[in-house]
C-alpha cells in the first residue's frame, strides 16, 4: 500500500472510531445518566398531550377494581388528574414518572408505579363531584395503588447496550487518538500530518451530526408501549443538542489542528537545513 493510501485508510478508521467514542459519550452523558434523562423526561411529561394520556391510564389503573364509577366519573377524573397534573406542585410527580421509565430502560428492574396521595384525593374528589353515591363506597384515602403506567413487558432493558456504548466508545476513543499521536509522531513531516489528523476529527464530527435524527429510531424500535416510545422520543430530541455540541467541539478541535498544521508547514521549509534552489 502506498503512503497516501495507508493514510487515507488511517483518516478512515480513526474517524469511525472517533464516531463511536462520540456516541459512546452521548449515550454515558444523556440516556444513561439518570438526572439529565429525568429533566428531559419530566419536560416532555409536561406537555398538554402527555398529561392527558398519563391521567388517563391512571385513573383507568386506579379504577380498574371499580368499572361502574370508572364508567360514572372516569372521564371528570381524568380531567382532574390532568389539571393537577399541570401545576407546578406536581412537577415532584412528573419527576417520579420520569425516574420510574428511566430505571425500566437501563436496567433489569420491572417496578410498578405507585400512586401519590395527592393523586388519589383529585382521583375521589372527581368521582365523588359526578356520582357521590357511588363515590361513597370508594375507600382511596391512606392507601397507595400498585398502576402499571406503562407496559413493563413492553419496554425493553437497554442495560447492556449501554455498557457496551460506554466500554466500547472509551476503548474506540482511545483506540483512535492513540492511532493519531502514533502517525504524528511517526511522520517525517509533521505539519504536513497535522492536517491529515484534522480531517479525521472533522470526518467523525460530520458523520455524528449525520446520524442525529436517524438514533431516534435505534432508541425506541425496541418499544412496544406506546406512551412510553412518545416521551423517549421526546427525551431524544432534548438531548440530540447534546450531540450536536460534542460534534461541533469535534469539528472545531478539527479545524483548529488543521490551522495549527497551514501555519507550522512554511516555518519547516524556511528553516535552516531546509534545501534551497539555486536563482
Amino acid at each position: 500500500m502506498s503512503r497516501n493510501g495507508a493514510w487515507r485508510a488511517l483518516i478512515v478508521r480513526s474517524a469511525v472510531l472517533l464516531t463511536l467514542a462520540n456516541l459512546g459519550l452521548w449515550v454515558d452523558r444523556g440516556f444513561a445518566d439518570e438526572a439529565r434523562f429525568v429533566e428531559a423526561a419530566t419536560d416532555v411529561l409536561e406537555q398538554r398531550s402527555m398529561r392527558e394520556a398519563l391521567a388517563e391510564a391512571i385513573v383507568r389503573e386506579a379504577l380498574a377494581d371499580f368499572p361502574a364509577l370508572y364508567r360514572l366519573g372516569g372521564g371528570a377524573a381524568e380531567r382532574a388528574v390532568a389539571d393537577l397534573l399541570a401545576t407546578p406542585a406536581m412537577r415532584a410527580t412528573l419527576q417520579v414518572i420520569a425516574m420510574h421509565l428511566h430505571v425500566l430502560l437501563v436496567s433489569d428492574e420491572r417496578p410498578a408505579f405507585v400512586i401519590t396521595s395527592r393523586l388519589l384525593q383529585a382521583i375521589a374528589l372527581a368521582i365523588a363531584l359526578v356520582a357521590p353515591l357511588q363515590a361513597a363506597t370508594l375507600t382511596l384515602d391512606g392507601r397507595t395503588i400498585q398502576v402499571e403506567l406503562f407496559a413493563r413487558d413492553d419496554i425493553p432493558s437497554y442495560e447492556r447496550y449501554i455498557d457496551v456504548a460506554r466500554l466500547g466508545g472509551l476503548t474506540a476513543g482511545l483506540l483512535a487518538l492513540a492511532l493519531l499521536a502514533l502517525a504524528v509522531l511517526a511522520a517525517a513531516d509533521r505539519p504536513r500530518a497535522l492536517p491529515r489528523v484534522a480531517y479525521a476529527l472533522m470526518a467523525a464530527a460530520v458523520l455524528s451530526l449525520l446520524i442525529v435524527a436517524p438514533l431516534r429510531r435505534v432508541v425506541t424500535f425496541r418499544i412496544d408501549d406506546t406512551a412510553a416510545r412518545t416521551i423517549v422520543t421526546g427525551v431524544h430530541g432534548e438531548l440530540a443538542p447534546l450531540l450536536v455540541g460534542q460534534s461541533v467541539a469535534l469539528l472545531i478541535a478539527g479545524i483548529l489542528l488543521w490551522l495549527a498544521g497551514m501555519l507550522t508547514r512554511p516555518r519547516a521549509a524556511e528553516s535552516p537545513g531546509a534545501p534551497t534552489t539555486a536563482p
